[in-house]
């Protein structure tokens, strides 16, 4: 996708002025920073989940769409920011996971009963 081809241009492949170390680096904030994203988002909100489901929803497809953006936009940042934009697009996709199933499953519950 594009935001994939972004992220792995941002991080330095096809490049012979970026290291591995960078690139693994990068990688790796990227993936914690969502995962633990998605734990502190479930913890603090877990119960709230099932009462507004669609509010909660909404609020999914907007985070995955602000993280999405961040995703495509950041090959056009310099590298200094780079890994600070894509663990911020990584937390708001890992939060739209999050929102995004745990929504779904209380509306198809919802829609078959």
């Amino acid at each position: 996708t594009l935001a994939t081809r972004a992220m792995l241009k941002g991080v330095g492949v096809g490049s012979s002025q970026s290291t591995v170390l960078s690139g693994t680096l990068s990688w790796l904030l990227k993936d914690v920073s969502a995962l633990l994203s998605s734990i502190g988002f479930a913890v603090q909100l877990a119960n709230d989940l099932d009462n507004d489901a669609k509010q909660w929803r909404m609020f999914a497809d907007i985070t995955t769409d602000i993280g999405l953006l961040l995703e495509v936009y950041s090959e056009h940042l310099p590298p200094s920011l780079f890994t600070v934009v894509i663990c911020l697009a990584s937390m708001f996709r890992s939060v739209w996971t999050v929102a995004g199933w745990s929504s779904r499953v209380a509306l198809t519950q919802h829609f078959a009963i």
